[in-house]
């Protein structure tokens, strides 16, 4: 095991959430912005393995857990109430189940039957094997019971009050403000030949990192994260927290900008989706106070397209939207699906177990490797989720609900990875019944 250059600044993090429950929310929050850093790396098989700071910070969470369960046991001491189990925890438990069951016995029962594309290799590689067991189905039922933990965390904390949903919010907010920080520097070290510290952003060693892709002479943004489309996931998921939801346009606008500055097709087809979906739900009740808005990101799109006309000749327009899915690049991720739908099929529905293939979304990828049950479990998830949040009509919850849509929306687009510690954050607090807390959380504060 190897400490890497990132594990200072993860060691601060983890003291302040030593501190109480709402400190780890936060620093888990910042962390789930940190993708592309490890604070370790384990060396062994020929392989170098890192893991995100988001899931090394759930060791604290758990301990806090612990610590309050332990002292709900003292005679002196009023217990909380049990931790009730809704249909939304329910129904992600029963997706948690079928997930690593198939991990380990679906690559079993259906070996050299099914072709997989191996989830380390890129798509563009068009290589496709027969299916056998390996290490990457343990590792991703690990990191399914992770995402498990991690949303079960923030369900039970909110059903204590011990947080509330602006807790959780607000380390989302500072989250993506260190990580815009970075990733304008990022450009800016690319055009002035200024020092990026690669090996304390990118210190993941396992993960590809594509910090240095550039595009018709432009750097492609990536900030704290692997690459272009990661960072996409999760600024498309803060700027329906920030922009749509809170209405706070002073850190809605950099992240706007960023997205366009990125010159990934994720993030123009996911932010032209996500405003559609944002027209749609809220002009009924907002109407004229919605122009604002609409007039800015009109105006906004309008120099985005003079720029590239009169610097670049509409290259970035034309080859990142008009002809993304005629390239190499289009070929190569609509193969992708194909295979995944071929495993899909070869396995009679039932799939070839988490981290066996990917696809080049998400959709895909869980067709491929949890099959029908999987998939079914996971749209009844995320439905009730959205419909519980839609229900409140509170800003907060505005927010949250446009974040978890910017968040599937990228999902079901471009992102097959299920290992993104921000995803399991918000849906842990769209799974809870007290997700409005009238109150501030209770005395427990140093918990």
């Amino acid at each position: 095991m190897v400490f890497t250059e990132f594990s200072p600044f993860f060691l601060m993090l983890a003291i302040v959430s030593l501190c109480s429950v709402r400190s780890w929310v936060i620093m888990t929050g910042i962390a789930a912005f940190f993708q592309a850093a490890s604070p370790i790396l384990i060396q062994g098989g020929g392989r170098i393995t890192g893991i995100s700071p988001g899931y090394v910070l759930l060791t604290v969470g758990l301990w806090h857990f612990g610590k309050i369960c332990l002292e709900d046991l003292s005679p002196s001491k009023q217990r909380r109430a049990a931790i009730v189990i809704n249909g939304r925890l329910f129904t992600l438990i029963l997706f948690t189940v079928i997930g690593v069951a198939g991990s380990l016995f679906l690559p079993r029962l259906f070996e050299g039957q099914a072709h997989i594309m191996p989830p380390r290799l890129g798509l563009d590689t068009g290589i496709t094997e027969r299916l056998v067991p390996s290490s990457t189905n343990f590792n991703q039922a690990f990191y399914l019971v992770c995402n498990l933990l991690l949303s079960f965390l923030i369900y039970a904390f909110l059903q204590w009050r011990l947080i509330d949903l602006v807790t959780i919010l607000r380390g989302v907010m500072i989250g993506v403000t260190l990580s815009l920080c970075f990733g304008f520097y990022q450009l800016l070290s690319f055009y002035t030949g200024i020092l990026w510290p690669a090996d304390f952003i990118n210190s993941n060693k396992g993960l590809g990192q594509a910090y240095e892709q550039s595009f018709a002479g432009l750097n492609r943004m990536s900030a704290t994260f692997q690459e272009p489309s990661i960072m996409s996931l999760h600024f498309l998921t803060a700027f329906g927290v920030v922009g749509l939801g809170l209405q706070n346009w002073r850190l809605a606008l950099p992240i706007l900008l960023a997205l366009i500055v990125s010159t990934s097709s994720l993030a123009y087809f996911g932010l032209a989706a996500l405003f559609t979906l944002w027209l749609l739900l809220e002009f009924p009740t907002r109407g004229v106070r919605m122009l604002w808005p609409v007039s800015l990101l009109s105006v906004l799109i309008l120099l985005s397209w003079a720029v590239d006309n009169f610097f670049f000749d509409g290259q970035i327009i034309e080859t990142m939207v008009v002809k993304k899915f005629e390239g190499e690049s289009g070929t190569s991720r609509l193969n992708a699906d194909l295979f995944a739908l071929d495993a899909f099929l070869d396995t009679y529905g039932f799939g070839v177990g988490i981290g066996s293939t990917r696809a080049s979304s998400f959709a895909f990828t869980l067709l491929a490797t949890m099959g029908v049950f999987g998939v079914i479990s996971f749209l009844v998830l995320m439905m009730s989720c959205i419909l519980y949040v839609w229900r409140e009509p509170t800003k907060n919850a505005r927010g949250l609900l446009f974040g978890l849509l910017g968040l599937l929306i990228s999902w079901f687009i471009a992102i097959p990875d299920i290992s993104l510690p921000l995803v399991w954050l918000l849906v842990g607090a769209a799974m809870s019944n007290d997700l409005i807390v009238r109150n501030r959380p209770s005395g427990a504060e140093g918990t």
